[in-house]
């Protein structure tokens, strides 16, 4: 572009010329690398360091929303499929012809819907070891008494919003089964899993 160009450029277009862009693009990078050069190798490290002490922090505190939620799905999951081996409040879903129930049922049937509840919710933190981290198991175990309750509730009150009804006393048995299952299940694969990888 010749000088007389870059005037009528300039002037036709004022502020916004194309010299004043980049007279500004090659002062701001002039100021980058500046402070580029500024930074010494402690500000680095320093970064890299609060970096590293962030990720370590939130390995070892993993949310305990995310792990409610892993495990809600796999408890949906593995809890529809434990219905193929024991009707759950009648509910036979896959249409099987044999179910544990009818044995269970030679006991009567509080312990018959004891032993569902217990089936029932064992399946699903067993599963939920498989694909939990190390650390989500851990906190998991911390919070037994919060994950697993909210899970029974969370599975019973999916039974009766399929209508399932039964006696009062039926549904604390299986809601006992399913507490102590899900406790005990969690409980051993937290031993198993830590103590091998120990």
């Amino acid at each position: 572009m010749s000088d007389s160009t870059l005037a009528v450029a300039s002037k036709t277009f004022g502020p916004f010329s194309l010299e004043k862009k980049m007279k500004n693009n090659e002062k701001q990078l002039k100021d980058e690398f500046k402070d580029f050069l500024e930074l010494s190798e402690e500000n680095v490290s320093l970064l890299v360091a609060q970096t590293i002490k962030q990720k370590i922090y939130q390995e070892l505190h993993p949310s305990l929303i995310m792990i409610f939620i892993i495990l809600t799905g796999i408890q949906l999951v593995a809890g529809t499929f434990s219905l193929a081996l024991c009707n759950q409040f009648g509910m036979n879903p896959f249409q099987t012809s044999f179910s544990l129930s009818e044995y269970f049922m030679h006991y009567g049937h509080t312990f018959c819907m004891f032993c569902c509840g217990l089936l029932f919710l064992s399946v699903g933190p067993l599963c939920a070891g498989f694909f939990l981290s190390r650390d989500q198991i851990r906190v998991l175990r911390q919070k037994i008494f919060i994950f697993i309750p909210l899970i029974t509730l969370s599975s019973l009150t999916l039974f009766l919003l399929l209508g399932a009804m039964e006696r009062w006393e039926i549904v604390i048995a299986w809601l006992v089964g399913a507490l102590i299952g899900g406790i005990v299940t969690t409980e051993i694969h937290f031993r198993v899993r830590f103590f091998r990888l120990s």
